[in-house]
């Protein structure tokens, strides 16, 4: 989980997209970040990178993949909002800045 947090600041820099926090579960991963880009390309994207890099690390065996289909997206429209998200999303780290 911890390899996971370290690993997507480098991502969002890739992608130039904006993070705010990120937290890795041992079932699911939350990135809260910020972009014009279109969501369902960052999820994609986010799920390809990381993939790689993890795969550098610890090869997966011939046809298994690191993550599952799809995934949820919340838009944030609001700065409260974005603060409250942030705050959650940030206590669920494995890890703490």
């Amino acid at each position: 989980m911890r390899l996971i947090e370290s690993l997507i600041p480098s991502i969002c820099e890739r992608g130039f997209w904006k993070l705010n926090t990120c937290a890795a579960g041992p079932d699911h991963v939350h990135v809260v970040l910020q972009s014009e880009h279109d969501p369902e390309t960052i999820r994609r994207l986010m799920k390809r990178w990381l993939g790689q890099e993890l795969s550098k690390i610890a090869p997966l065996p011939d046809g298994a993949t690191w993550w599952a289909e799809c995934g949820s997206i919340r838009w944030i429209d609001d700065e409260r909002y974005l603060k409250n998200a942030t705050d959650y999303v940030t206590r669920q780290r494995a890890t703490t800045d």
